[in-house]
C-alpha cells in the first residue's frame, strides 16, 4: 500500500503481452498468485511450481484486495530483461 505496509492476501494475475502492453501473447497462459505475509507474490503453475518468467513484456493486475483494502486502479506494466546473466524486471 502507499505506506509501504506488506499486505497479505491480495490476488494478482500476470499476462505476457507485446512491447506495447496491449496484445496478449497466446503462448503464455495467464497465471494468478497471492501475496504472502511478507507482501511478496509468487506465481505458480497448476502443479504448484514457481514460474520463471522469460524475457518479455508483462501486465500484472490486482484482481482482489485483502479485506479492508481497495484493489489497485491500474495494472503494472513490467519488462523482464537479462542483464549480466540474471533476469531483471523493470516497471514502466
Amino acid at each position: 500500500d502507499r505506506y509501504d505496509r506488506k499486505l497479505e492476501g491480495a490476488l494478482f494475475t500476470i499476462r505476457k503481452t507485446d512491447e506495447n502492453y496491449e496484445n496478449p501473447d497466446t503462448d503464455f497462459k495467464a497465471v494468478t498468485g497471492e501475496s504472502k505475509k511478507d507482501g511478496l507474490v509468487e506465481f505458480k503453475d497448476k502443479d504448484g511450481n514457481t514460474i520463471n518468467l522469460p524475457e518479455g513484456y508483462y501486465v500484472i493486475e490486482e484482481t482482489a484486495a485483502p479485506l479492508g483494502y481497495r484493489k489497485a486502479n491500474a495494472p503494472w506494466k513490467v519488462q523482464v530483461v537479462e542483464e549480466n546473466g540474471q533476469l531483471v524486471a523493470y516497471r514502466h
